[in-house]
């Protein structure tokens, strides 16, 4: 659903099932990423640890964290900059303003 929603607002996307595959792609496309959307609740890697590996490859991409959980769950994850948190169900509308805005912010 998420990646209908970005294809919608415009954005390339790059698919990954999960944390290891997000990684990885980082990896090898690094100049085409400009901001990961990730699922904080994901199972293995979770997403704190795939947050925290993503940093390892590219510390300065931009990250929104989405969570059917409230936004304490990442606190720790966000204060470290250069991320977001959207909480789950969101619209194409929140997804698009929160997207907007780390982007604006790396390009500052």
């Amino acid at each position: 659903m998420c990646a209908c929603l970005l294809d919608d607002l415009g954005y390339q996307v790059l698919d990954a099932p999960n944390g290891n595959v997000a990684v990885d792609t980082l990896k090898s496309r690094m100049d085409d990423v400009d901001v990961v959307l990730l699922d904080w609740s994901m199972p293995a890697p979770s997403g704190a640890d795939t947050f925290r590996r993503l940093r390892e490859v590219r510390a300065d991409v931009p990250i929104v964290v989405m969570s059917g959980y409230a936004e304490g769950v990442a606190d720790e994850a966000l204060s470290g900059g250069n991320a977001a948190f959207i909480e789950k169900p969101f619209t194409r509308e929140e997804l698009d303003a929160v997207l907007r805005k780390v982007l604006t912010q790396s390009d500052a």
